[in-house]
């Protein structure tokens, strides 16, 4: 089975996402109340519960996407609403869809995690299906999902511990010419290198030794003008690539080339 799925007791409630984590308490506070339907599910609550769920009605034997929240659809490159579940082109369909027979048919809480081959990165998902009845309809069922996403730890871990120095800047600019930058992101070999081990604030990179150098800049406008999105600028016995991401102005350096003196 391509989901793992966790029944209303067996439901791990220490490893919910805060959103779900409140959303299951609500469930089971309106449940007991005799109180629950969609409206009062949903709303009243900071969390965005709409952007990050759909709900799904009964249709026979399928589902009938009623809504799609656009953080779901965007995480998935596809809005399914209108559609039945049925129709949906992907492996774990059917999987889902006994899923949600079980939540419909329990009239309980159902928590499931599965990977999908719709989005065209690899995604785990997480989702609470929360039934709340409608009369003459049956029961919705409200699915809030999460993309577990670990890529920032990866990235970041990455960055922070690569063999060469790398600066992440803001440019700034001056007559629309390159003439200075924002430091953003400095991992620790371009601390080790530069040196600077101090909480970046306000540092600029004409606060480091190595750019104050005026013959640098030029040699560094022209190959900001060239970057598509990089080039590589060469400065006396140094070698250093600069990558154009978005707005931003990443620099990386050459590890055996370390910049000396102090910053000013």
């Amino acid at each position: 089975m391509a989901v793992e799925i966790f029944h209303y007791d067996s439901i791990p409630q220490d490893a919910l996402a805060p959103a779900m984590k409140f959303l299951l308490t609500k469930w089971n506070t309106l449940s007991v109340m005799n109180k629950l339907t969609l409206q009062a599910l949903t709303e009243n609550t900071t969390f965005n519960i709409a952007d990050n769920s759909s709900y799904m009605i009964p249709a026979g034997d399928d589902f009938f996407f009623m809504h799609v929240g656009k953080n779901v659809s965007a995480a998935i490159g596809q809005d399914f609403t209108g559609l039945l579940l049925s129709h949906v082109n992907d492996t774990i369909a059917q999987d889902l869809l006994d899923a949600y027979q079980q939540a419909a048919a329990q009239q309980k809480p159902v928590f499931l995690r599965f990977t999908s081959d719709i989005a065209q990165n690899a995604l785990v998902w997480e989702r609470l299906i929360l039934p709340a009845p409608i009369e003459r309809i049956g029961p919705i069922l409200v699915c809030y999902s999460e993309v577990l996403s670990h890529h920032q730890e990866v990235f970041e871990y990455l960055f922070q511990n690569a063999r060469n120095p790398w600066i992440v800047t803001y440019p700034i600019f001056s007559d629309g010419i390159l003439d200075d930058g924002w430091v953003l992101l400095m991992n620790a070999a371009a601390r080790t290198a530069f040196p600077y081990q101090g909480r970046i604030k306000n540092l600029r990179l004409r606060d480091l030794s190595l750019f104050q150098f005026g013959e640098l800049w030029g040699r560094l406008r022209d190959g900001y003008a060239q970057a598509n999105p990089r080039t590589t600028v060469s400065f006396e016995q140094l070698d250093l690539e600069m990558i154009k991401v978005n707005q931003l102005l990443a620099f990386r350096f050459d590890r055996n080339a370390v910049p000396v003196g102090p910053l000013r």
